[in-house]
């Protein structure tokens, strides 16, 4: 076994320095913020063609055809709620909502879907959305609690159909997002 030590180490185990490695004015080596500059740009394109997709056709109904899995998104207008969804479960008046389906096709299955910005807290939505499920004849299976903050959800069922009200913490109230579905 060769005890030599390699040219310009010692076998000193304490921290050495990094001599004459060039570095960024971060103190990084300059590949490294390479790399990160390279991801953040694969980001925000990714970012840009998400929103691309999703607010090309504002103004009127927006079709996403079915993928190879049988998937697929109708959008409403922004403010229309789809005729499939269930007026009666949007409780809060003068809100906007945004409403879609969501298509599987290969179980033929049409789930609408609204949402829509709540200005009352996470709190007050849960009170208000247990107390209409309950005296609507709901069974709740899943109760949301302000413990699951900053999001937590309902899952209720009555005779052939499913609910599920998600409500999410957001700066100036609640997100409510509620997916049924009639089996």
């Amino acid at each position: 076994m060769n005890n030599e030590t390699p040219v310009g180490m010692n076998n000193d185990i304490r921290p050495q320095s990094l001599g004459d490695v060039p570095t960024s004015s971060a103190g990084r080596p300059p590949e490294k913020s390479a790399l990160k500059i390279a991801l953040s740009i694969l980001a925000v394109l990714i970012v840009v063609w998400g929103l691309y997709v999703l607010l090309k056709n504002r103004d009127g109904l927006e079709w996403y055809p079915a993928t190879d899995e049988g998937f697929g998104i109708k959008q409403e207008e922004q403010g229309v709620l789809n005729a499939e969804f269930p007026a009666e479960l949007i409780l809060e008046e003068g809100v906007s909502v945004r409403s879609y389906i969501l298509t599987y096709e290969d179980i033929d299955v049409r789930q609408p879907v609204a949402e829509y910005r709540s200005s009352k807290t996470v709190a007050e939505n849960i009170a208000q959305f247990k107390g209409f499920l309950a005296s609507n004849g709901w069974t709740i299976s899943k109760e949301a609690t302000v413990d699951e903050a900053p999001t937590t959800n309902f899952y209720a069922t009555k005779d052939t159909a499913d609910v599920n009200i998600t409500l999410t913490a957001v700066a100036e109230g609640t997100q409510v997002t509620i997916t049924y579905l009639s089996r």
